[in-house]
């Protein structure tokens, strides 16, 4: 009796068909798989946050610089006045683009160049002594920004500020370093915005293009850094003062506007900004909030729960009490720290909740892996 035999060859292409076909069969043929739409998520995002959101920021640099300069050369109150407004309005604005390190921010380390705080007021002061300085250099790092800038511009009372920038020893030095300051903060924003923008390097189309949830992908740097941006808002800006990381021993002179006091102000930016990312919703400096395809709609789309429940809701409920528990920081929030600690704890537990949805179940329902590394224990 003939027995009928494959050859190799023969047996390996008939299991190479059988896997291709059952690969690529398996998500259509299967009615109960769930995703979600990756193209409109990045393309909201993009285009109608990142962008518009990265271009108020540059011009509340530019507003910035100039209002800066007409003080240096003026030093009347009326500018520094106007220097201050603008200094805020600048920080609040970045804060918009914070949760955003990667692609363009991330090639210009945006985030050290604009906002490592606390600003170090000895090396401040000995660059304006020396009359010269290197803003890359790296014992410049806590001496530029926002913070080292807030330090000029807020560190004494109003009539002393004037003083040291007009007839006080060193004066004109003391001049061009905020002049320098200004001028670094603007190009940061400038260079980073025209990253994105179409008309330069147009970050913004390689955004949308990257889908997938692979670490390289734009779905997983968003997710990410929406992450490590949530811890930083917890730890530096909350717990470090606190005490968190130094044994319960607080550290008022930690907070992010230490001398311009609207430190919890600042906060509440930084938390809006993730969360409309999470929402969704469009860019806007009124009160008007547009809503589109967000990370909230994501996790509709899949179907996510949590105890049972929708993690979607899970997540905004968490939002609304972590932002009530910011609302709620007293200013200046350095005497706070020190006199009225409890609303802090309060505003510290609310987020390390948030912290713990956002950074466990979000990412594993949506198949993305957190790969930046911390030290907080989460």
């Amino acid at each position: 009796m003939r027995q009928f035999t494959f050859s190799q060859k023969g047996l390996f292409f008939l299991l190479l068909v059988t896997v291709v076909t059952g690969t690529f069969g398996c998500k259509n043929d299967n009615p109960d798989f769930l995703d979600y739409d990756r193209a409109l998520l990045l393309e909201n995002v993009g285009k109608n946050y990142i962008l518009p959101a990265y271009a108020n920021a540059m011009n509340k640099g530019a507003a910035l610089l100039a209002a800066g300069d007409s003080f240096a050369q003026s030093g009347t109150l009326a500018d520094l006045s106007a220097a201050h407004t603008a200094l805020r309005e600048a920080r609040l604005a970045w804060l918009a683009c914070s949760p955003f390190e990667f692609g363009p921010a991330a090639a210009t380390h945006l985030r050290g160049v604009l906002n490592t705080f606390p600003a170090d007021p000895q090396q401040i002061e000995a660059n304006i002594m020396a009359g010269f300085w290197n803003l890359e250099q790296a014992s410049n790092v806590d001496a530029r920004g926002f913070p080292a800038i807030d330090y000029l511009l807020h560190h004494a009372d109003d009539a002393s500020i004037r003083t040291e920038f007009t007839t006080a020893n060193h004066a004109s030095s003391r001049q061009q370093l905020l002049q320098a300051l200004l001028a670094d903060v603007k190009s940061a924003l400038e260079n980073t915005f025209q990253g994105w923008n179409a008309t330069g390097d147009n970050y913004l189309a390689e955004f949308i293009g990257k889908l997938g949830t692979d670490a390289g992908s734009s779905s997983a740097l968003l997710v990410n850094q929406l992450n490590l941006d949530l811890e930083q808002l917890k730890t530096a800006r909350i717990g470090i003062p606190l005490g968190k990381r130094s044994l319960g021993v607080t550290l008022p002179e930690k907070v992010e506007s230490r001398y311009g006091s609207y430190s919890s102000a600042l906060a509440m930016a930084h938390l809006q900004a993730i969360r409309a990312i999470y929402e969704g919703q469009h860019f806007s400096t009124t009160t008007t909030i547009v809503d589109g395809y967000g990370i909230f709609e994501a996790l509709e789309a899949l179907d996510a729960k949590y105890n049972g429940k929708s993690l979607a809701i899970a997540l905004r409920d968490q939002f609304s009490r972590a932002t009530t528990a910011i609302n709620d920081l007293p200013d200046p929030l350095a005497d706070a720290v020190v006199n009225n600690p409890a609303p802090l704890e309060v505003a510290y537990s609310e987020i390390q909740k948030l912290v713990i949805l956002l950074k466990t179940d979000m990412p594993s329902a949506m198949s993305i892996l957190i790969t930046y590394t911390d030290t907080d224990g989460d």
